[in-house]
Formats: structure tokens, sequence, C-alpha cells
């Protein structure tokens, strides 16, 4: 909804369907360039990795290890010559319960990252949400937008405020 807004807005603009309105000041925000060149950004992003990491490993220690171990008895059991038939059957049991689990398990994991990513993202709009609704009122602009996956359809330089988004965001805002 608001793309449309946004694009009905510029068409408006560029058509010169606006004559005779006020004309209105534009900021645009790249919210990839705060993310990927700003110390700010790239502290949350360290943050969210380490948390993915910790899930990642906790994973592997209660899932993914249990299971090749018991996969690995299972194989060495079954070259012995002697090998009882019940001990292959009880592993092949705990290896059934164990793919089972882990595939509860890894879906599991896969929603936590979701939603990690979901309240890292959320987490960082608001924030430079904050900072350049700021900025934009120092500088007297009527909107900012933000120049991130094809929302924006034209920005020049004189409008973009991403440095001093990042400049205030460094400055601990």
């Amino acid at each position: 909804m608001k793309v449309i807004i946004f694009c009905f807005l510029f068409f408006a603009m560029a058509t010169g369907c606006t004559k005779g309105l006020k004309s209105h000041r534009v900021g645009i925000v790249n919210l990839k360039t705060i993310k990927g060149k700003s110390v700010w950004g790239r502290s949350h992003k360290r943050k969210m990795n380490k948390q993915i990491v910790s899930r990642e490993k906790q994973w592997q220690e209660n899932c993914e290890n249990p299971l090749k171990n018991t996969v690995l008895k299972l194989e060495k059991i079954k070259k012995e010559k002697d090998a009882k038939p019940e001990e292959i059957a009880r592993l092949q049991q705990k290896k059934r319960q164990l793919s089972h689990k882990c595939s509860m398990v890894r879906q599991q994991f896969k929603t936590e990252i979701e939603e990690l990513n979901e309240n890292f993202a959320s987490s960082i709009i608001n924030k430079v949400k904050e900072v350049a609704a700021s900025i934009a009122e120092e500088l007297q602009l009527d909107l900012v937008v933000s120049q991130f996956r094809g929302v924006v359809l034209y920005g020049s330089k004189q409008v973009d405020i991403t440095s001093k988004v990042i400049n205030k965001l460094e400055e601990g805002f």
C-alpha cells in the first residue's frame, strides 16, 4: 500500500499535477548502506550473527551430534560378526527417534532464525525512523523514504541523508 501511495505521489509531482501547490522536500535513506557500512549497523549485525551461531551450536549439540554418533555405532555393530539383532534393532529405533526429533528441532530452529531476522530488521527500522524523523525536522524535509528493494524510483544525491543518519547513529542518538 505504501508503495502505491509513493508511486501516486511521485507520478503526481513528476507530471505537474501539483502545479500551484507547495513544493515538497524529500530525503532518502539507504538502509542497506546503514546496515553494511556504518559501525552501528555492523554492530547490530554481529549481535544477530552471534545469536544465530549460538542457536546453531545448540542444535548441533542436541541433535546433529547424537544422531551422527548413533549412526556410527549402528554401522560399527552391523560390521561385527557376532552382532546381536536386538542391539541393531535398538540402535535403528534410536536413529529413527533422533531423526524425527532432529527434523522437529530443525524446524523450530528455522522459525527462531526467522523471528530473529524479523526482530533485527524491525529494531533497525524503528531506530532509523526515529533518527530520520529528527534529521527531517532539522532539514525541513516533508518526506523521507527508504531506498531499498526498489521502493524509490529516483533519488538525487542532494536529498540522500543516509550519511547524516549514520553520523547520528554513531553519536549514540
